[in-house]
């Protein structure tokens, strides 16, 4: 997010949606420079102890069952643009607008 990153860098932020307890960190409109600058500095928290290596297992651990488990699942065959608009889809656009 922008206000996110007026404040802090790629790294920082990392370390420190991880330390919260982020499985994952999506860095989007970064450059793979600014990528490889966050995996180093996640990894040096990690080294320093302020990132616990435990709390990464863990995640790492969550990250490869879930891949597992849609990585077992039979693909899925393609919906057609047919779908859009139809009552399944109207339903689930109710269901979404009530959170609000």
């Amino acid at each position: 997010m922008k206000a996110v990153s007026v404040e802090h860098s790629a790294g920082e932020a990392s370390v420190k949606a991880i330390a919260a307890g982020c499985d994952t960190v999506l860095l989007c409109n970064s450059t793979t420079d600014e990528q490889w600058t966050a995996i180093e500095t996640v990894i040096r928290a990690v080294e320093r102890g302020e990132i616990a290596q435990k709390r990464v297992d863990d995640a790492w651990r969550r990250q490869r069952l879930v891949k597992e488990r849609f990585a077992a699942l039979p693909p899925a065959a393609p919906s057609g643009l047919d779908v859009i608009g139809s009552e399944p889809h109207r339903a689930v656009a109710r269901d979404m607008a009530a959170w609000v």
